[in-house]
């Protein structure tokens, strides 16, 4: 047997003859599930076959001879652009035999044979490498709409960018809509640069309208830096020869906001967080205006209780009033692909604790702080940072509460049930807080019912610095033991 395989790859070395496939296997950074305009079911690519081509039958680099019957050969050449994006040309129809050598069945595929584009599906996205945010102007064919400009938003993840048209009234057919560009690839050939993605909006609903190419250039005109790029008007990256053609636009930047900044004892805290544990301020530590907001939300799954939490960027846009304890300020929010103004107050009460009060969001600045958007009706939240310091309240202390309040007081997520007698019951209900660490609030919350112990246990940071005074201390009971 291996006397015969040598012997045909000696033959196939002299005569070029592909009478027989010999271990034919296609790269493994081809393997994948693939989008291509117009096929369906989406393509897939294994070691050994391209599903709708046929098997491996012998393959040179990006060359492929691909076998679908016993009457029916083809040539395929890929380019692989990126590891989400496919190039490929074939023959424009089968040969009945494999011909004497794979090399001269490619050089019948004609120049102008379609290039087809094949996009990744089951991927990873990449780093958008346009960031807003960035003003544009855009001409799908009717006229320049430059006036509003238009606006190009970076989402919460990087990996996606919001454009947000803006309609012209000397423009016939443009419309104010929001379409959402996540990043799937991205390559450079000669001075252009390419860029893939999906596009996402209310009425896109197919992978058709879906996948987009784009070819893009950053320029500097008259000292300033624009980009100009052309979208492709199918599903794959045909059609596109110059940035300035085509679904076209120029983006350029933004000017600078003013020198608006968080107040210093803010970012001195670092790290804040609201006493109910639902908001979470993350001050940035290379930006005097920038901040991570986290918003946490209690859910009840049936009877199953978890947090879900929703992250947004916040940047100081100007400021309203500022005092010594207080700072009314509107800040540019960016939650997911969403984007707009927030008119914010922060209170200083101590040098670790803060309130804070939110508004909903606006689309413009000048009307962020209006009462349709801020006004008294919004809650306050506690917010406390900085680094730990001592409780001021430590000991075991008895509880003034009803009976019937028990169930409200302890979540049942966080409910556990000794089980068993214990002599500590010596009052319906008690408190121990502060009593293993000094830095921290441990509250070891306790009630007997019938000689049975239940408790729950909550630590807090001890940079919350006051508990509300429902406790009632007892004389006898000032200590931890």
């Amino acid at each position: 047997m291996l006397k015969r395989s040598l012997l045909l790859l000696f033959v196939a070395a002299i005569t070029g003859c592909l009478c027989e496939n010999i271990d034919c296997k296609l790269p493994s950074s081809w393997w994948g599930i693939w989008f291509q305009q117009g096929v369906r079911p989406y393509m897939t690519i294994d070691k050994e076959s391209i599903s709708s081509k046929g098997a491996c039958h012998v393959r040179h680099k990006d060359r492929v001879m691909v076998k679908k019957s016993n009457s029916c050969y083809k040539c395929i050449v890929f380019h692989r652009r990126h590891a989400n994006v496919l190039q490929y040309k074939e023959t424009l129809s089968c040969s009945p035999k494999p011909g004497p050598d794979l090399q001269t069945m490619c050089r019948t595929i004609p120049g102008d044979a379609p290039l087809y584009t094949l996009f990744r599906v089951d991927t990873q996205s990449i780093r958008c490498p346009i960031q807003g945010p960035l003003h544009f102007s855009y001409n799908f064919g009717r006229g320049l709409c430059a006036y509003p400009l238009s606006k190009l938003e970076s989402c919460t993840l990087d990996t996606r960018i919001s454009l947000k048209y803006q309609a012209c009234p000397n423009v016939p057919g443009s419309e104010m809509k929001e379409t959402q560009f996540e990043c799937l690839a991205g390559w450079r050939e000669g001075r252009h640069s390419f860029l893939v993605g999906k596009m996402e909006n209310s009425h896109i609903t197919v992978d058709e309208d879906k996948y987009r190419c784009i070819m893009w250039e950053k320029v500097v005109e008259e000292g300033e830096t624009k980009i100009y790029l052309s979208i492709s008007g199918d599903a794959s990256c045909n059609g596109l020869f110059s940035t300035r053609e085509g679904r076209a636009l120029v983006i350029y930047p933004v000017n600078p906001e003013s020198s608006c900044k968080f107040p210093t004892w803010l970012r001195e805290g670092k790290l804040w967080n609201s006493l109910d544990e639902n908001i979470q301020l993350d001050m940035s530590e290379e930006s005097v205006s920038g901040l991570l907001l986290t918003r946490r939300e209690l859910v009840d799954h049936g009877g199953r209780y978890y947090h879900q939490e929703e992250t947004s960027n916040i940047i100081c846009s100007s400021h309203r009033q500022e005092s010594d304890d207080l700072v009314v300020m509107v800040n540019h929010e960016t939650r997911g692909c969403t984007t707009g103004y927030v008119c914010t107050t922060f209170r200083k009460r101590d040098n670790r604790v803060a309130e804070m009060r939110m508004g909903s969001m606006a689309v413009t600045p000048e009307y962020a702080c209006d009462k349709e958007y801020f006004n008294n009706t919004l809650p306050f939240h506690t917010i406390v940072g900085g680094e730990s310091s001592s409780c001021p309240l430590s000991g075991r202390f008895s509880v003034s509460m009803k009976q019937s309040d028990f169930s409200l007081a302890v979540k049942p997520d966080i409910l556990s049930t000794s089980g068993s007698a214990t002599s500590s019951c010596l009052v319906p209900y008690s408190l121990y807080m502060g009593c293993n660490n000094p830095s921290r609030r441990d509250m070891v919350f306790t009630a007997c019912q019938g000689g049975m112990q239940e408790s729950s246990t909550t630590s807090k940071k001890g940079a919350i610095t006051y508990v509300q005074a429902i406790h009632v201390p007892v004389d006898d009971w000032t200590g931890c033991d």
